[in-house]
């Protein structure tokens, strides 16, 4: 979900509207099963952090407050509603890689990580990591029984594999270009038949010029290419518009 917050080192001026982004529960283990790399600090650690509320972000939330990755370890935040004096301070641990949870095409303001063992949801993801050379959807009947032993009321909603989760993200860019490159093919056919009709056009109107010329000795390329040369004049004057205009 989206959440605001308050940096310590970034107090609001009155008025001011306070920050806010993507917030994502993820235990411990949720960083290793994505690949996802701990640029600076460490990962959510329970032994440390039983009596604090404690936060990984990514590297795009970090340089978009502070210098570096490593600069943003150690900060501290108010979260929520909750951002007055009195409330309790929230602390950055550690910075991973850049993660969009917006989407590939919006710009990333940046990502906080919370450790969902400490705060248990109903609703749930579940990761499975396999190997590069397997099938992920082989793996989705073992995943289940697995999840009926443990908890035999637990429902799975859905499951798909990370390519196509990836194609669903994808699907409305590609639907976009695919029509854009559509009309751009139907906008060249129909060029070409203007083109086509003027040329055709401008030779039946001076087919008795070409045909003088011919009688008096000139040479068919040499009447072909005059012809040509026009017609390109207009493939150039329209090529230079056309890109001015892109």
């Amino acid at each position: 979900f989206t959440n605001n917050f308050v940096l310590e080192d970034h107090p609001l001026a009155p008025g001011e509207t306070q920050l806010s982004v993507p917030w994502v529960f993820g235990s411990p283990e949720y960083f290793h099963a994505l690949g996802t790399r701990i640029l600076a600090g460490r990962r959510c650690d329970p032994a440390l952090d039983d009596n604090g509320f404690v936060v990984l972000v990514d590297e795009a939330w970090a340089l978009r407050f502070f210098e570096s990755p490593g600069d943003a370890v150690g900060r501290r935040f108010r979260s929520g509603g909750c951002t007055g004096d009195g409330c309790p301070w929230g602390t950055v641990v550690g910075v991973t890689e850049e993660v969009r949870y917006s989407g590939l095409r919006d710009t990333n303001p940046g990502t906080m990580f919370l450790n969902a063992d400490l705060a248990p949801n109903s609703s749930s993801v579940l990761l499975v990591r396999t190997q590069a050379d397997a099938d992920p959807l082989a793996f989705v009947s073992p995943v289940r029984e697995l999840i009926r032993r443990a908890d035999v009321e637990a429902a799975i909603s859905r499951v798909a594999s990370g390519e196509e989760l990836l194609r669903t993200t994808l699907r409305v860019p590609r639907y976009l270009a695919a029509s854009g490159g559509a009309f751009g093919a139907i906008s060249l056919l129909l060029a070409i038949l203007g083109l086509y009709g003027i040329m055709d056009y401008f030779v039946r109107h001076h087919r008795r010029d070409i045909g003088i010329r011919l009688a008096l000795g000139g040479e068919p390329g040499t009447v072909v290419g005059l012809d040509l040369r026009r017609g390109m004049t207009l493939v150039v004057d329209g090529v230079v518009v056309g890109i001015a205009g892109a």
